[in-house]
C-alpha cells in the first residue's frame, strides 16, 4: 500500500468512529471503555469506513493501511495477536482489498525482546517507536476534534497515556512515557465552556511552551480560528487595553495562527497574523524627509525612560531612497529583517557603539525588522513605488 498518506486524512475517517455511549467490554451501556476497548474500535472503525459504499478507492487503501498499522503495532506491545488477526480476516472480506503490512517488523521487535538486545541505534526500535507514535498521536489527535465531549477525550487520552506506558514498561524507554504523560496532563481539560477561558487556557500553554496544548486548544475552535484570532487582535489594539494586557494578547493571537500553520500547513494566514501583530506595537506609520538623500533611524542612548527602541520605528520612504541606522547607544545592536514577514532582506551583524549601518531600498514592499539581541528592539519600513 502506499506509504505518503499522513494522519490528517486518518483523523478525517476517524470523526465518525467514536461515541461517547459504547458498551464496555466489562460493561453496560455507557460504561467507562478500556484502553484495550478504545484502541480496538480504533483500528475495527478504520476497517468499517473503508467498507462503506462510495468510499474512493486511494481513500479505502488509506484507511486500510492505517488499520493494519495500529492493529501491528498493538501486537507488538501487547503480545497479542487476535486484533491483527481480526483486522486482517476483516480486510480480507472486502472486495478488491489486499493485505501487504509489515509483519517483519512485529518478528524482530519480538526477537529482540526475547533475547534482551535493546539498543538504542537498533533500526527495528526506531521503526517501532516511530510506529508507537503514530498510534499515540493519533489517539490524541482524535480527542482534538471538534464536538468531542468530555468523556470521549479522557477515554482517548487515558489510552494514550496507557499505551506508551506499555511500551516504555516493555522497551525501557521511560522518557517517552514521561513526555507523553505530561504532555496530556498539562492539557486544558474543559478549556472550551468560553473564549475567554480558551484564552487563558492557551496563554499559560505558552508560558510553558506546551506545544501539544497549543494543538489541542486551537483544534478545538479550528472552524473559527480566523475571526477568533482576529477578535484577540481587535481587543488588543483597544484604546482600553492596559500595555501589558496588550502585550499579551498580541502574543496569543501570533501563536495561535502559527499553531494553526503547524497544524494545517496555512502559512499564509499565520504571516498574515504575524504582520499585523508586529504592527499593532509600533508607532503610527510616519511618511519622513530624507536629510542628504538618507532617511535616519537612532537607537537613542538607553536611560530610566528610554531603553532600547529605534526612533522612529516605522516610517515610510520611496523605491531608491537609503536609511541609515545610527547607534547612540552604548551597547551593540545587531540589525536584521525577519525574512517571514518580509518583501526583502537586510541584515548587520555589528552596529557597535556610536557607529551606523545604511540599506538602500530598491524593492517596493513592508520590511519588518529587529534587533537579534533585543528581540523588544523593532520597525518597520515601507517602501513605495518611486
Amino acid at each position: 500500500m502506499a506509504r505518503f498518506v499522513k494522519i490528517p486524512i486518518l483523523l478525517l475517517a476517524l470523526f465518525v468512529l467514536f461515541t461517547p455511549a459504547r458498551a464496555n467490554s466489562a460493561g453496560g451501556e455507557g460504561a467507562a471503555r478500556t484502553p484495550e476497548a478504545v484502541i480496538e474500535g480504533f483500528v475495527t472503525g478504520l476497517v468499517e469506513q473503508a467498507a462503506r459504499p462510495g468510499v474512493s478507492p486511494e481513500k479505502k487503501e488509506a484507511l486500510l493501511e492505517w488499520a493494519l498499522r495500529f492493529a501491528e503495532t498493538y501486537s507488538m506491545i501487547k503480545d497479542d495477536d487476535a486484533l491483527l488477526k481480526k483486522t486482517k480476516k476483516a480486510i480480507l472480506t472486502l472486495p478488491g482489498a489486499s493485505i501487504s503490512g509489515d509483519e517483519r517488523i512485529v518478528k524482530d521487535f519480538q526477537d529482540i525482546m526475547l533475547h534482551g538486545r535493546r539498543l538504542p541505534g537498533d533500526p527495528t526500535m526506531g521503526r517501532v517507536k516511530k510506529r508507537v507514535e503514530e498510534l499515540v498521536y493519533g489517539l490524541i489527535d482524535r480527542a482534538f476534534e471538534p464536538g468531542a465531549s468530555k468523556d470521549e477525550e479522557m477515554g482517548l487520552l487515558d489510552a494514550a497515556r496507557r499505551f506508551a506506558e506499555a511500551y516504555s514498561v516493555k522497551t525501557g524507554d521511560e522518557a517517552f512515557y514521561r513526555t507523553i504523560d505530561h504532555s496530556i496532563r498539562t492539557l486544558p481539560y474543559g478549556a472550551t465552556s468560553s473564549d475567554r477561558a480558551i484564552i487563558k487556557a492557551f496563554q499559560k500553554a505558552m508560558r510553558h511552551d506546551n506545544k501539544l496544548a497549543m494543538e489541542f486548544l486551537v483544534k478545538k475552535i479550528e472552524p473559527r480560528i480566523k475571526p477568533f484570532v482576529q477578535e484577540i487582535i481587535d481587543r488588543a489594539i483597544d484604546d482600553a487595553t492596559a500595555p501589558e494586557a496588550k502585550d499579551r494578547l498580541l502574543k496569543t493571537a501570533m501563536n495561535m495562527a502559527k499553531t494553526y500553520g503547524r497544524i494545517t500547513g496555512d502559512q499564509a494566514f499565520h504571516r498574515v497574523i504575524h504582520r499585523k501583530t508586529f504592527t499593532a506595537r509600533l508607532s503610527e506609520p510616519v511618511m519622513t524627509e530624507p536629510g542628504k538623500g538618507v532617511h535616519v533611524v537612532v537607537s537613542p542612548r538607553a536611560s530610566e525612560t528610554v531603553k532600547n527602541i529605534f526612533r522612529p520605528d516605522n516610517i515610510v520612504i520611496r523605491a531608491g531612497e537609503t536609511v541609515r541606522w545610527v547607534n547612540e547607544d552604548d551597547i551593540t545592536h545587531v540589525i536584521g529583517t525577519l525574512d517571514f514577514l518580509s518583501d526583502g532582506h537586510f541584515f548587520e551583524p555589528d552596529i557597535g557603539p556610536l557607529g551606523s549601518f545604511e540599506h538602500t531600498f530598491r524593492r517596493p514592499g513592508e520590511y519588518y525588522y529587529i534587533c537579534f539581541i533585543h528581540n523588544s528592539m523593532i520597525g518597520k519600513i515601507t517602501v513605495l513605488k518611486e
